[in-house]
């Protein structure tokens, strides 16, 4: 191992730069003309901050809008908000001022001629699934000699009929004697995942899985099934997609399948599943002499996962630094193809980074693994580039994104990530439009390259989960006064250390008999010679799930008296310690989550997660009025008094 490592850091890098200025200067001269003016194009949109923001709002907002009149305000608005692209041609700019005021005049007539404007300028990387379009790309990508990675487009699914229809799309595809390699997203073709329900959801997605792999066998020719990788958007999917993979993979009617699935290089943890699926794929090997793919991907959902971790007050689980990403990537390549692995394990280098791709021309190379290694590209991305690489490996998959004319709103989104992903800071694919051996973009993404290469063994790169919660052993603290008030953190069900904390809950609450529910007045816990009432889980009709006291006429005059005698020790307590009291309320709240969301699955019928987020609610309630009672703003020259008892009936749905 160390022997690859320091050769690699000594010469194999320096090739490799060699090996992408050759890459980058024969494709510069295959260039067709739409190839150049398409990149001429990119090349401008990367140097107008404010025209690129334009077009991603554009794509994000106005095409996803089905009422023509909202759609064509919403246009209007981000014109007069970022101006007009100077990216585009005068003849451009002209004719997108003028539609736009046509469409306020005649949205019904102009936004179809808009959406259709987009549809029409974006063919070459969003490929139409109509049956004679799509034929046609299928028989060009043949002449080219270049394999198609059929990928329909379309993110995750909210209901059966909408799975449904999915996973028969791909069946159907499966037939076609043109499509020989095909992605799907679990995500796509399930509706309902849930990760609270693991055990369930798990065998509900390896039943979909096993229909894609027997039409896959079917679909199949003399040369053998036809290949199913697995791909995934969220790194909530990374464990349910290995998991799922496995099994399925596992069982005596797919052992003798070859099949294949992505790993993303931006979640740290990749590199310890890729390690932990190839010894897999070592046994099953020996065991059934059928080997697996692995297609490695940096990651193009980076927006979207710190989007998510924000929102439930998670670290974000890719790497917060793309020169991170960068090493683990190579990394992740340097132990994929190592020769103790070739027989069991295939290798998908997805990658537009010319410098990734000369690494891995010369890794292979050196390694004795031509037969191993594929290269697989975007469709409608640099495609001299993608040529070129053909010519120089012997072979290219492409990853073909594909929508039908009448859904196009469902490739919206891709369209928006790639326009976000290409045009990042840093992003090789955004600097390669413009890019010359030599130029400022070319020494910063060389340097890029080489920093990564030698942070490869670097132990401070990190093959841990960035995610790391464990309900099952956190210690909870206090808030403070002088913190600043932050939102506690929900309960991150894709770590499985939190579903075994979720198993136990459910377990002890399923079996549970609470003994009677007393009242609770003047620090007195009363049972005794009171009628009692029950209280039934709602779902287990029928079942009596707890007992609880009622109280009296007595018993609510001496709670009006309590509360009474309570008012001027409250008052003496005066704000800072009744912010004290406050907070350590919040510190209760958080020890007992657990039983907490167990009472509220219980009484209320709350599934785990819909409880979790409202213990994380009442928790950031009390903390945040803690902080809250001397704000500023509550001394306005107004006086507060106490006005005594108040009765406050909380709303019924929140148990």
């Amino acid at each position: 191992m160390n022997e690859h490592i320091d050769h690699r850091k000594t010469g194999l890098a320096a090739e490799a730069v060699r090996l992408a200025a050759a890459i980058l200067q024969a494709s510069r001269a295959n260039e067709s003309r739409l190839d150049r003016s398409r990149s001429a194009l990119m090349a401008r949109m990367m140097d107008d901050e404010a025209g690129k923001k334009f077009t991603i709002a554009v794509a994000d907002q106005v095409l996803r809008m089905h009422q023509p009149q909202r759609a064509a305000n919403r246009m209007e608005t981000l014109i007069d908000e970022y101006g007009l692209p100077k990216y585009f041609s005068a003849t451009d700019r002209w004719g997108l001022r003028a539609g736009a005021f046509l469409a306020g005049l005649f949205p019904k007539m102009v936004m179809p001629m808009v959406k259709s404007k987009v549809r029409h300028d974006s063919a070459h990387v969003i490929i139409s699934a109509e049956p004679a379009k799509f034929a046609r790309y299928l028989a060009q990508r043949k002449h080219d000699q270049i394999r198609v990675n059929f990928n329909q487009l379309g993110e995750a699914v909210l209901g059966d009929r909408e799975a449904g229809r999915r996973l028969n799309e791909y069946l159907q595809r499966l037939t076609n004697p043109g499509i020989d390699y095909c992605s799907v997203k679990l995500s796509s073709v399930v509706s309902r995942i849930s990760l609270t329900g693991y055990a369930t959801t798990l065998e509900n997605v390896k039943a979909k899985l096993r229909q894609i792999y027997r039409a896959a066998i079917v679909g199949g020719n003399s040369s053998g099934p036809k290949f199913v990788n697995l791909d995934m958007e969220e790194y909530r999917d990374l464990h349910l997609t290995v998991d799922t993979f496995q099994a399925v993979l596992d069982e005596p009617e797919f052992e003798k399948l070859t099949a294949g699935i992505v790993l993303q290089a931006y979640l740290p943890d990749s590199f310890a599943v890729l390690r932990s699926l190839t010894a897999w794929a070592r046994c099953r090997f020996d065991r059934t002499g059928t080997g697996i793919k692995i297609r490695l991907v940096k990651g193009a959902n980076l927006a979207m996962e710190m989007v998510e971790a924000s929102l439930h007050g998670w670290p974000q689980a890719p790497y917060s630094n793309k020169p991170d990403v960068d090493a683990n990537y190579k990394r992740m390549l340097e132990f994929a193809m190592r020769p103790e692995h070739a027989p069991c394990l295939r290798v998908g280098v997805a990658s537009h980074n010319l410098f990734d791709v000369a690494y891995a021309i010369l890794l292979r190379r050196e390694r004795g693994a031509e037969d191993q290694v594929e290269f697989e590209m975007l469709e409608g991305m640099a495609n001299a580039q993608a040529m070129e690489v053909r010519e120089r490996t012997g072979g290219l998959i492409i990853y073909t994104p594909v929508c039908h004319e009448h859904e196009f709103e469902s490739a919206v989104a891709y369209l928006v990530r790639r326009l976000d992903e290409n045009t990042a800071p840093g992003s090789f694919l955004g600097a390669l439009f413009a890019l010359e051996e030599g130029t400022p973009d070319w020494i910063e993404q060389r340097d890029a390259f080489l920093k990564a290469c030698s942070r490869t063994t670097d132990p401070s790169l990190s093959d841990q989960p960035g995610r790391n919660q464990n309900r099952l052993t956190e210690t909870i603290e206090t808030a403070t006064a002088e913190a600043p008030f932050e939102n506690a953190a929900d309960t991150d069900f894709s770590l499985p250390q939190n579903r075994q904390w979720v198993d136990l809950i459910v377990e002890k609450w399923r079996v549970m008999q609470p003994e009677p529910v007393p009242i609770q007045i003047a620090g007195q816990f009363i049972t005794k010679n009171r009628l009692t009432g029950s209280g039934s889980d709602p779902s287990r009709p029928g079942i009596e799930a707890y007992r609880f006291a009622q109280g009296n006429a007595d018993d609510l005059e001496i709670a009006l008296r309590s509360a009474v005698d309570a008012q001027s020790p409250w008052e003496a307590l005066g704000i800072q310690g009744r912010a004290e009291l406050l907070r350590q309320v919040g510190k209760i709240f958080a020890a007992d989550r657990a039983d907490t969301i167990g009472t509220m699955m219980l009484d209320a019928g709350k599934s785990v997660a819909e409880a979790d987020v409202e213990v994380s609610e009442a928790i950031d309630f009390a903390n945040y009025y803690s902080q809250s009672l001397d704000d500023e703003g509550w001394f306005d020259g107004s006086q507060c008094d106490p006005i005594g008892v108040v009765v406050v009936t909380p709303p019924w749905n929140f148990p």
